[in-house]
């Protein structure tokens, strides 16, 4: 399940009107991690859009927290890892936040190889029971008119499609985990 909740933001110090957006996206109802199975291979990611008249605008991921390092932020957010380039594939969009696991082989080298997995070098999974929240920011365009909906899509996929390339299989399809819109009313700038 997906909740959505939006804050405005102070702009009396811009002339740009910004929200900050919370997407909580709960696993509670599930009794594993997910994704779950082949966790080298099984990627979930949350995609965010919101939409102001006929403009719609992909959203990312906010990563303000200082604990967050500089691995996370690359295996947890689609396009921002050297590794994303051999596992995620054009399905995932830039910025969007990936739930998964990343295994090391004996040279410390990332592997979809889970046969040649000696470690975990990165997991985010939602946990069995656990609610996450994610943060993101709208930042409203100078001259955008109409109403503004914001729009969370959880979606999943057994496999990336450089893996089935890799194979000769045919490409996966997405699955839609689920989805939630939030309807703001009319803006304009």
């Amino acid at each position: 399940e997906l909740l959505i909740k939006t804050t405005p933001m102070d702009a009396s110090q811009s002339r740009t009107i910004a929200m900050a957006i919370e997407i909580t996206v709960d696993n509670s109802r599930t009794g594993h991690s997910m994704p779950s199975g082949s966790a080298d291979l099984r990627l979930l990611w949350l995609e965010v859009t919101a939409h102001i008249g006929d403009l719609i605008l992909a959203l990312p991921v906010v990563t303000a927290d200082s604990a967050v390092t500089t691995d996370s932020i690359s295996h947890s957010i689609a396009g921002y890892g050297n590794f994303d380039m051999r596992l995620i594939g054009p399905e995932i969009p830039k910025g969007s936040r990936v739930y998964r696991a990343i295994f090391a082989d004996a040279k410390g080298q990332a592997t979809l190889n889970s046969y040649d997995a000696v470690a975990t070098l990165f997991d985010n999974r939602l946990k069995s029971a656990e609610k996450r929240r994610e943060s993101y920011q709208l930042m409203i365009p100078e001259g955008a008119k109409g109403d503004i909906s914001i729009e969370a899509t959880l979606k999943y996929l057994p496999y990336s499609s450089i893996f089935t390339d890799g194979l000769g299989l045919p490409k996966p399809e997405a699955v839609i985990v689920a989805r939630k819109k939030a309807e703001l009313g009319a803006q304009s700038r």
